[in-house]
Order: C-alpha cells, then structure tokens, then sequence
C-alpha cells in the first residue's frame, strides 16, 4: 500500500505505512523466531509464550517477506523442504511428529496446492528460485494423477512412494480458483520473474527451470501496456533466459543468472 501511495504523491502516508510494517517485522523476529526448529512460531499463548508447532505457515512470511534476517529465511525454506513437511508431492500443512499432525485432515497434515505456491513464490523473494522448482515438481507430479490435470482444494499428506499416487481428499472443491492459479505462481517463482508495470521493467533473477524440463516458452507475457517472449533453456550449467519479442511499448528487461 505505501508503494501506491507513493505513485500518487500522498508520500507521508506512505511513510507512516512502510514504519509500521517495519516495526510489525521487527516484532515477527523477535517473538516468533524459533532457532532450534528453524520456523517462526505459529501463534503466542495468553501468557505471549510461543506455541511452537511446525507448520507451512511461516512460508507466507516468506510470501510477504517479512523475514528481515536472510540465514533464518533460508532456515525456513529448509524446514518446509524437510521430511517431516515435505510428502514428495508438497509442502503439508502440519509438520509429520507434531500432536494434532494428521495426514488426513483438513488443516493438520494435508497438502494444499494455493499454500504451497505461496511457500514457493517466497522462497523466490530470497534467490531460492531452486527450492521453488522442487515444489513445482512435486505438485505437477501430483496434477497427474488428477482428472484433466486439475490440482484440487487439497489432497492426503502422506508420503510420495514409487508407483503410488496422491490420495485424494474426497470433499476437495475442484475446480477451484486458488488451486488452479497455484501452478502459474510456482511457475513464476522458479523462473525468478518480477514485474514491475508502472516503471516498464521485467527483473528476472536466478531462474532455475526444474530438471524435468529443459525448454520453455512464455509467448506475449503482459506487463503493463507490453508484451514480450521469454525462451527458457536449462543445461548442465544452469538455466539461461533470451528475450524474443517486444509489443505494445517500451520495456526494460534485467536478467541476473546464477553461476
């Protein structure tokens, strides 16, 4: 909000909103920061004592990124990737060992597609385009397993095994609109795109295509009054992006590869 408040001039409100959050940051680090566990606490008790459950939650901190200290936002990517929270097919809701853990109920140990996009987009926010594209496999891998590849509401958190599939949540809401935007933002957050409409720029940063897909082709991708194609190609020393086409006015594209 403080951004739009400073592309309309009103830059004292945008000042006071940016202390604010700021100051909510702070907070967050101090009081939520769980060093043995490597998260942030999912909530504090009537007596401001952490409750320290491990749970994907912290991902969204990651999504806003209000994690403020870079080593303990990596802590956190680790945590979400480890085996207690990663299935092999996404990041569950409830770490496995918690008490209320429970791989098939609805918020305790399933996985949700739009939870776990958010997760990844975060991990984006701080270079870990890598870890992004481990979820975007593990959810493409389970979209296969589904009618017309439709990722539901959620699905079972129980281990991915070879020749076993996802087990479905017979209840799951499908379509539904989070779960289908959940492939497109794991998409853009392996491929490190960060669009900025009103200044005319494309940043792309350490994309990282997952070793399952060698090409890619974003055609006439939208950003503000332009258009442009991106041609993604991944070899043994990484992922390496070329612009093609540009429509409908000027754009800036920055391109920071990983070595």
């Amino acid at each position: 909000m403080a951004r739009i408040y400073r592309r309309l001039e009103r830059h004292d409100e945008a000042a006071r909103l940016l202390a604010d959050a700021r100051a909510l940051v702070q907070r967050i680090e101090d009081r939520f920061w769980m060093e043995a566990k490597g998260a942030f606490a999912i909530a504090l008790d009537r007596e401001k004592r952490q409750v320290d459950v491990v749970a994907s939650n912290p991902g969204h901190l990651l999504f806003s990124r209000a994690v403020i200290n870079d080593a303990r936002a990596k802590k956190v990517a680790a945590t979400l990737l480890s085996s207690p929270m990663w299935s092999g097919w996404g990041i569950r809701t409830l770490a496995k060992g918690q008490p209320a853990y429970n791989p098939l109920s609805y918020h305790n140990g399933t996985v949700w597609p739009h939870d776990n996009a958010l997760a990844a987009m975060g991990m984006a926010h701080y270079g870990m385009t890598r870890s992004a594209g481990r979820v975007l496999e593990g959810l493409w891998a389970a979209a296969q397993q589904f009618r017309h590849l439709r990722l539901p509401e959620l699905f079972c958190g129980l281990d991915r095994h070879t020749g076993q599939f996802p087990v479905h949540y017979p209840v799951a809401c499908s379509p539904q609109a989070w779960a289908s935007g959940s492939l497109f933002l794991l998409l853009r957050a392996c491929l490190g795109l960060f669009p900025d409409a009103p200044r005319r720029t494309l940043h792309i940063a350490s994309p990282a295509l997952p070793e399952w897909l060698d090409h890619l082709t974003l055609s006439r991708l939208r950003i503000g009054a332009a258009r442009v194609t991106l041609h993604f190609t991944r070899d043994q020393r990484g992922t390496f992006v070329a612009v093609g086409d540009v429509e409908g006015g000027p754009l800036h594209v920055r391109i920071d590869l990983r070595r």
